[in-house]
């Protein structure tokens, strides 16, 4: 049987080159230009990196050149026009897409096993809440809150060149698996190899970051320790929704990670080292049955 490092490897590089498939319209209210466009991004893209390629590829070719200059990138913003809401709901600048994706996707399509495509609406003249500059800020932050889960204390981080720091942000933007992990792999723990004889194994962290999205985007922030299942971590957190095992009450929901129906058993430190968010965050999405 594979230890739970030996292909530690190989499941990072596939949860990095993931994606979704995204169906993109602009507001009648807005430029008159195509009506719209299909892009895959990676999960791990935020927002404001799919804005800057819709605009070099889609918007630049359809405007003039004194309309596209006008685009004030700080009032563009994303509505998900899936949304129930009878309100435009707009998208989170400081969620990943694969996160927003699971999210519209698992709790309002009956179908989310068809993967449909999730519909936005690029909105060019409209105020917005966030600015697409706020979103490297609110990386570095989730950053150094997830490492103090981690490790008890940000040291890791703060000892990080400014160009590495620099270099793990430019590897999002570009998908640059290599070059992610080669600071990365500074911060984010690595699971213990319980079949090997080797003294010298990896520290473990103190607990495990969990953000839990609900349904309504209630985010439930926990804490676990390591050597919990991820059934034990829920039940932990949300007991009326995963109840323990000798409960004689049904479980209410189930957990989505990155596109996956995670099983209950997955150990959460494993979970951690290859799943988590490029911020060090496992991510759950919450999804009633």
């Amino acid at each position: 049987m594979a230890s739970m490092t030996s292909n530690l490897d190989y499941f990072r590089r596939l949860n990095w080159n993931s994606t979704v498939c995204l169906e993109v319209s602009i507001t009648s209210g807005d430029y008159n230009v195509i009506d719209t466009v299909y892009v895959c991004p990676y999960r791990n893209a935020y927002p404001s990196f799919i804005y800057q390629q819709l605009k070099q590829g889609f918007l630049k070719p359809n405007l003039d050149a004194n309309t596209y200059k006008d685009i004030n990138d700080d009032r563009v913003w994303f509505q998900v026009t899936d949304s129930p809401s009878d309100s435009p709901e707009k998208l989170k600048f400081h969620w990943n897409i694969g996160l927003s994706y699971d999210y519209y996707t698992f709790n309002y399509t009956s179908t989310p096993n068809t993967l449909p495509p999730l519909k936005l609406s690029l909105h060019l003249s409209s105020p917005s809440d966030t600015t697409l500059s706020s979103t490297k800020l609110s990386y570095m932050g989730s950053l150094k809150e997830s490492q103090f889960t981690y490790w008890g204390s940000v040291k890791r981080v703060n000892q990080l060149k400014t160009l590495e720091t620099e270099q793990m942000w430019h590897a999002i933007e570009s998908n640059d698996f290599e070059d992610f992990y080669k600071t990365a792999k500074k911060l984010l723990p690595v699971p213990a190899d319980t079949d090997s004889e080797d003294d010298n194994q990896p520290l473990l962290p103190r607990s495990i970051p969990l953000k839990l999205i609900l349904p309504d985007q209630i985010v439930v922030q926990d804490i676990m320790s390591p050597n919990l299942t991820l059934n034990q971590a829920l039940s932990a957190s949300l007991p009326l929704l995963f109840p323990p095992q000798d409960s004689k009450y049904p479980q209410l929901a189930y957990p989505v990670l990155n596109g996956t129906v995670i099983p209950l058993d997955a150990n959460i430190l494993w979970l951690a080292s290859c799943m988590s968010s490029p911020d060090g965050f496992l991510r759950f999405c919450i999804i009633l049955y």
